[in-house]
């Protein structure tokens, strides 16, 4: 009668493989190469993600797109519509990619993927923002090389329903404007001259206004609108230098 074997211990059988060269023995700078790339990949898609973020709310702050909400759910379905998606999908993947990389740690496994994909876009929509409000990153002088056939396409990319431009005279209390180039710059200074022809805008109980007063010759406005013949239907209309009151 044989007698039962006793179970072998996880060290008995790992060295047991070892012996049987079914275990490969690696050094351990192998380890801590692989721990390297891996906080170094977390690292740059990390910053390319807030790169793609703080590019959304750049286009959102020099096209104006970023005002529209104040206008009401109009404006709020058209600055949905305007959106470059596009450059939000790309960082919605690296959001994952990250999410993915993440997870190879131990302190990541035992969160539910859900609370970490929602910590994760928070973390970088809240730093992309603070990137484009706060620091010179997508100033002209600052911007990544590569990059330069997308800043040309939006600075480029006329925003119909939105238009900027400087109150050249009033009209029963409806402003005439010299309208701005398409893309409109978000620097603007007292006196400066705009090329461009002039337009009357024009309102009815419905526009909304965000001015702070009534409108003045000199300011300069933006008008969230149709065109409507020789003028604009205004939606809205927000006074853009209000630190000259």
């Amino acid at each position: 009668m044989s007698t039962p074997q006793e179970p072998q211990s996880i060290r008995d059988l790992i060295e047991q493989k070892i012996q049987e060269g079914r275990v490969a023995m690696r050094p351990r700078w192998h380890f801590v190469l692989r721990a390297a790339l891996a906080v170094l990949g977390v690292v740059l898609v990390l910053l390319v993600g807030l790169y793609l973020v703080s590019f959304v709310v750049f286009v959102a702050r020099t096209t104006d797109i970023g005002f529209l909400p104040e206008f009401g759910m109009r404006g709020v379905g058209y600055f949905l519509y305007s959106l470059p998606w596009l450059v939000i999908g790309i960082a919605f993947v690296f959001v994952l990619v990250l999410e993915v990389l993440v997870r190879r740690y131990a302190f990541a496994y035992r969160r539910p993927l859900l609370y970490t994909v929602v910590a994760g876009l928070v973390f970088v929509a809240l730093g992309g923002a603070a990137l484009a409000y706060y620091t010179p990153i997508h100033g002209p002088s600052h911007r990544l090389p590569i990059a330069q056939p997308v800043y040309q396409h939006y600075e480029s990319l006329p925003v119909h329903e939105v238009k900027r431009g400087r109150v050249v005279e009033m009209h029963n209390g409806e402003p005439e404007i010299r309208i701005a180039p398409p893309m409109a710059r978000p620097a603007i200074h007292p006196g400066e001259e705009r090329e461009g022809k002039r337009i009357r805008v024009r309102t009815n109980k419905g526009t909304k206004k965000a001015q702070g007063r009534e409108l003045r010759v000199g300011d300069d406005i933006m008008i969230f609108g149709e065109e409507d013949g020789d003028g604009i239907r205004a939606f809205g209309i927000r006074r853009l230098n209000v630190d000259r009151d």
